[in-house]
C-alpha cells in the first residue's frame, strides 16, 4: 500500500464533498495510479463523515461567452471563510474574465457568484451591497497618479462612506500595514512597481471586506517586490480576511495558499491542495544533488549506463544536478556508486516532490 498512501488526503477530502467512489476511481485513473492500486485503496476506504466548512463565496454554474466562443463553462467553487484560495491557468485561459466575475464587474451568460454573509447568500449580480463585503485588486493598480499615499487610501476610504476622523486613521493603520509610512506624502506615480500595488492593496481593504480578491498581482514585480508582496497577504489573510489570487506565479502560490483552483479549457478542472495535487497528478520525486567535484557530465552519463538507476530526466542546473525518478531509493543507490567512481563527494542532496509548477505544467499537456 505504499503507492496508494499519497491519496489518501485527496480520497478524504474528495468523499467529504460528496464525489462519488465511481467519479473519484476516474478521476485517479486519468492521474495516472495503476487501476488494482485504486481498486484495491478505494475498496476498503470509509466514507468520511461530511466535513462542515463555513463557505463565504459560492459560486454555481458560471458560464461566460466572448466573441470567439464559450471563454468560461460551468464554473463551481466554494469559498471557505478565512482560506487563500489560488487561481492558475495559462495565458488566455479566462482568469481576469472570472476574477470581474466574481466581484460583479462582469455579467455572465449563465449562472451566479453568492457572498453568504450572516449565513444569507446575497448574488454579486443582483445585490449592490455586496460591494461592501469585498476588495478588488486588479492587474494594473487603480490608485490615482497625482494624488499622495495619504490622499489615495483617504480618498477610498471617502467612498465607502468613513468619517473623516475614520478616512485619516485608516491612512494611519494601513500605510503601516504595506510599509509605506515614510511615503505617506508621495505621489503615487513617484512609486516603484511594488509600493503601488500595495498602496492599491491598501486601497481594496480601507473598508475592512471580509474577502480580498487580486488580479495577477505580481505581475510586474521583480522577486524581492513578489516576496514582499506574499508576506503582506499572509499578514492581511492572519487577520481573517478570506483571499483569492488569480496569478502564474505557480511556485509562489504553492507556499502560499491553501488551496489551488487550475483553469484551462473554460473549466476549473482540478481543485485541492498543493500537496494533494501533486500526489494524484505526479508520481516522479525530484533529487537535487550538489558534488564538491560537480563531475556531472561523467556521473550523468554513469547513470544513464545503469539499468537500475531508475532515473527518467538528468538536467543541470546552476550548480546542482537534477535528477527526476519514481524510485528515489534505487536512484540514490546509483548516485553513490557513480560519485564514488569518479572519487567525489557529496556536497548536499536533497529529495523532494514536484512542484506545483512542474504538476500544472503536466496537466496543461493533458
Amino acid at each position: 500500500m505504499a503507492e496508494s498512501q499519497p491519496m489518501a488526503g485527496f480520497v478524504a477530502s474528495a468523499l467529504a464533498k460528496g464525489m462519488s467512489k465511481t467519479e473519484l476511481r476516474q478521476v485517479l485513473l486519468r492521474g495516472g495510479w495503476p487501476k488494482e492500486v485504486v481498486d484495491g485503496y478505494l475498496g476498503r476506504v470509509v466514507p468520511a463523515e461530511p466535513v462542515v466548512r463555513s463557505v463565504i463565496l459560492r459560486v454555481k454554474g458560471l458560464q461566460k461567452k466572448g466573441a470567439s466562443g464559450i471563454v468560461l463553462e460551468n464554473i463551481n467553487l466554494e469559498i471557505a471563510k478565512g482560506e487563500i484560495f489560488g487561481i492558475v491557468g495559462p495565458g488566455g485561459s479566462g482568469k481576469s474574465t472570472l476574477m470581474h466575475l466574481l466581484v460583479g464587474l462582469d455579467q455572465p451568460d449563465a449562472g451566479d457568484v453568492q457572498i453568504i454573509s450572516n449565513n444569507i447568500p446575497r448574488s454579486v449580480f443582483r445585490d449592490e451591497t455586496t460591494r461592501e463585503l469585498m476588495g478588488f485588486s486588479p492587474q494594473l493598480p487603480s490608485v490615482y497618479d497625482d494624488m499622495t499615499c495619504r490622499e489615495n487610501i483617504m480618498n477610498f476610504a471617502a467612498l465607502f462612506g468613513l468619517s473623516e476622523t475614520a478616512q485619516k486613521n485608516a491612512a494611519v493603520a494601513l500605510l503601516r500595514l504595506v510599509k509605506l509610512e515614510k511615503e505617506a506624502g508621495r505621489l503615487a506615480r513617484n512609486l516603484s512597481t511594488g509600493q503601488r500595488k500595495r498602496l492599491d492593496i491598501a486601497c481594496a481593504i480601507v473598508h475592512n471586506p471580509p474577502l480580498l480578491l487580486l488580479d495577477d498581482p505580481a505581475g510586474e514585480l521583480d522577486s524581492t517586490q513578489q516576496q514582499e508582496l506574499w508576506q503582506l497577504l499572509r499578514q492581511i489573510a492572519d487577520k481573517g480576511t478570506t483571499i483569492i489570487i488569480a496569478s502564474n506565479f505557480l511556485g509562489d502560490l504553492e507556499a502560499l495558499c491553501d488551496r489551488i483552483g487550475i483553469l484551462r479549457n473554460g473549466r476549473i478542472s482540478e481543485i485541492g491542495k498543493p500537496d494533494d495535487l501533486r500526489a494524484i497528478y505526479s508520481h516522479d520525486f525530484e533529487i537535487r544533488l550538489s558534488t564538491e567535484k560537480a563531475l556531472y557530465a561523467q556521473i550523468t552519463t554513469t547513470l544513464a549506463a545503469d539499468g537500475q538507476s531508475a532515473a527518467k530526466k538528468i538536467t543541470k542546473e546552476g550548480n546542482h544536478l537534477l535528477i527526476q525518478t519514481p524510485n528515489p531509493p534505487a536512484t540514490l543507490r546509483s548516485l553513490l556508486a557513480a560519485i564514488d567512481k569518479q572519487d567525489d563527494s557529496i556536497l548536499s542532496v536533497q529529495v523532494m516532490r514536484p512542484t506545483i509548477q512542474e504538476v500544472f505544467e503536466a496537466l496543461s499537456s493533458r
